[in-house]
């Protein structure tokens, strides 16, 4: 529904054993609390639990997408740096 809303939107694909996915979500954290983000509507997605919405997504865990407009813009894997998950918060800022 936040999807086809049309608004700004990020899913986190997130496992709570993957390191690469704390890291990305202590970015999150920081990023997401940020003025410039206001906007942005912020998902998380358990690569363990909710494997419907993995499939759906066509992801592997530590992968970040942001929508815009109902559709992706732009989507990180892997990525722990700040500028990675920046990168993705900023194709919908």
């Amino acid at each position: 529904k936040a999807i086809a809303s049309g608004r700004p939107v990020v899913v986190h694909v997130f496992a709570p054993w993957c390191l690469q996915c704390r890291a990305q979500e202590a970015i999150l954290g920081r990023l997401s609390s940020d003025a410039g983000y206001d906007g942005i509507s912020f998902y998380r997605v358990d690569y363990d639990k909710q494997k419907d919405g993995v499939k759906a997504l066509g992801t592997p865990r530590s992968t970040l997408i942001a929508y815009d407009g109902g559709a992706e813009v732009a989507r990180m894997s892997w990525g722990t740096s700040t500028q990675s998950v920046v990168n993705v918060l900023d194709a919908v800022k």
